[in-house]
């Protein structure tokens, strides 16, 4: 069987690579594909004489490019319209008749940012974007939809990208973070603008995360942890989307017709750091309680616990939970555990037993139930579903 021959122009940013790596996750199980990969210094370089360069093989060779998946088709054209099998990857406004297309659901990215925050506890929100880019609106529709839908009103701020000036932006947002309302959580377009945020915070002297909690979309983890502090972020299911995108052009060169195909990349859930670790609670004895909860979710607390680290009666204290938070003590414990089991499956190795033990559960069985109580699905089936969307395609 001869190599396919793919011709990929993606940018080395993190949702980028793991769509590469859903691609090539996909060709490990059903190539062998060729592929014809631009470097960095070619998606950097604005020269219009780099894309030549990755052409040059095959014209040199007199062989033809099979399949195309490209983030910037202008560069592409006449590859396009001489019926190229081509998919167009991520953050593109561009509009081209029948070709497919990677997106984003960005009103559900928002959304789930919007509902995070709600969660913390917060009264106050604002989205941090830029104005001018379309991907960066739409994901705050999503947040400010949501959080009006809840009853807040969001704040938004839009400046345009000017990279030459970091000096103006820098103090442009340290201008309107000093205008907001404290404590307040902000959600931002990625995790460039998280970061640009964390400094303006800092030269406008406000604490992070007690007075502005931040959380970003992307999770560039390196950066993420590099921050100071370390970074909240939105995780995108994008390598499920790049082993679809595999598969779609797999069909597409096998003869199928581009008939303006949709892979929707979705938000999966957020990896919380330090940027957002706060309960913005006035309340202080409903604080004290909600923090030995949050503190304490490897234990095995009860309410009596929880009660007893406030003043109140067990029927003041569960009224106010019902009143400011719509749920008792309990369902804050055990929505608190279930957040831990789900991180320890989802990101450790450490087999269920192990996890059973170290969150403090009696018996294996135990765990189990309370997991298929909360999520409708044992610990083994969500961590197998998780592990799935992680390296789609491992199980065929």
């Amino acid at each position: 069987m001869n190599s396919r021959r793919v011709l990929l122009r993606v940018l080395f940013r993190k949702h980028c690579m793991s769509l590469l790596r859903g691609i090539a996750r996909y060709n490990q199980l059903h190539g062998p594909w060729t592929f014809y990969l631009e470097g960095p210094l070619m998606v950097y370089q604005n020269s219009p004489s780099l894309p030549k360069l990755v052409l040059s093989r095959l014209v040199n060779e007199e062989k033809k490019i099979d399949g195309l998946i490209t983030r910037n088709p202008r560069l592409d054209i006449k590859l396009i319209n001489k019926g190229t099998p081509t998919i167009i990857a991520i953050h593109t406004r561009e509009q081209i008749k029948n070709v497919p297309y990677v997106i984003m659901d960005h009103n559900a990215i928002g959304k789930m940012g919007a509902e995070y925050l709600i969660h913390l506890g917060f009264k106050n929100f604002a989205f941090c974007g830029l104005e001018d880019m379309f991907w960066s609106r739409l994901r705050c529709e999503g947040f400010a939809d949501t959080l009006k839908q809840a009853g807040f009103s969001p704040i938004t701020y839009g400046a345009k990208v000017n990279p030459a000036s970091w000096s103006k932006t820098l103090d442009s947002l340290k201008e309107w973070a000093l205008s907001l309302p404290l404590p307040i959580g902000v959600m931002t377009s990625h995790d460039d603008r998280a970061i640009h945020l964390i400094e303006a915070c800092h030269e406008a002297g406000l604490h992070i995360p007690d007075d502005v909690a931040i959380l970003g979309v992307d999770n560039e983890d390196l950066f993420c942890d590099l921050s100071s502090p370390p970074l909240s972020s939105l995780v995108l299911k994008v390598e499920e989307a790049g082993y679809q995108t595999a598969q779609l052009m797999e069909q597409l060169m096998n003869g199928e017709k581009m008939d303006g195909q949709r892979i929707t990349i979705k938000p999966s859930h957020v990896i919380s750091r330090q940027s957002t670790d706060i309960l913005a609670v006035e309340d202080r004895e409903l604080r004290t309680a909600l923090r030995f909860i949050r503190d304490n979710a490897k234990l095995p607390i009860q309410v009596d616990d929880v009660i007893k680290t406030t003043s109140l009666s067990r029927r003041a204290l569960e009224q106010r939970f019902r009143e400011q938070l719509d749920s008792s003590i309990l369902e804050e414990i055990n929505k608190n555990k279930l957040a831990q089991i789900e991180l320890f499956l989802r990101e450790t190795e450490m087999s269920i037993d192990q996890i059973s033990n170290y969150l403090g559960f009696s018996n294996r069985s135990n765990f189990t139930r309370f997991f298929l109580r909360e999520t409708g699905m044992t610990p083994k089936t969500f961590r197998t579903k998780e592990q799935k969307e992680k390296q789609p395609g491992s199980k065929e």
